[in-house]
């Protein structure tokens, strides 16, 4: 008769790095910032990873989570300058500003003169750019690139002036 033994894999605590690097992706992930002090532990079931924060979990598939933090390493090896960008409306050729988001890379901040629109943010679930009013809520569209989501941004802002009330999303 044979016994199999099953080896318990001893779990290390999470360093800083791996906290950094786990809040860095979530982050991205989320469109909101996670801090690496945020994250508790992190585990894997089948193929999702499952991050336990101080305030709940978060759920991110593994594939999803390695292929952020491959364009996040190719974002840090180029050097991107992370300056805010100036578009001009199709409309009377006014300019939008597009100003990136303190460490949630391919997320901007929109404003149009001294008006706050929205966000644009690279959406690797709807596999384009995608829009919001606030950090919390999404707008489920893609667009080709940021300029278009920042000019749906402008339209939508224009509509609800005139209508009074805020377009629901």
């Amino acid at each position: 008769m044979t016994t199999a033994t099953v080896q318990q894999k001893q779990q290390q605590p999470l360093s800083l790095d791996d906290k950094v690097t786990i809040a860095r992706v979530l982050s991205w992930d989320c469109c909101k910032e996670i801090h690496p002090e945020q994250v508790v532990t992190i585990w894997m079931e089948g193929e999702i990873a499952w991050v336990k924060l101080d305030e709940g979990c978060v759920p991110i598939h593994r594939d999803t989570f390695k292929d952020i933090l491959e364009a996040q390493r190719e974002i840090e090896e180029r050097g991107d300058d992370r300056e805010p960008i100036e578009t001009h409306t199709h409309q009377d050729n006014e300019k939008l500003v597009l100003a990136p988001l303190e460490n949630v890379p391919h997320a901007y901040q929109v404003n149009f003169a001294d008006n706050f629109l929205g966000y644009v943010y690279r959406s690797l679930l709807l596999g384009g750019w995608s829009i919001s009013t606030s950090l919390n809520t999404q707008y489920k569209a893609s667009f080709v690139d940021p300029f278009d989501a920042a000019e749906r941004l402008f339209l939508d802002w224009q509509v609800e002036k005139e209508l009074g009330f805020a377009l629901p999303y």
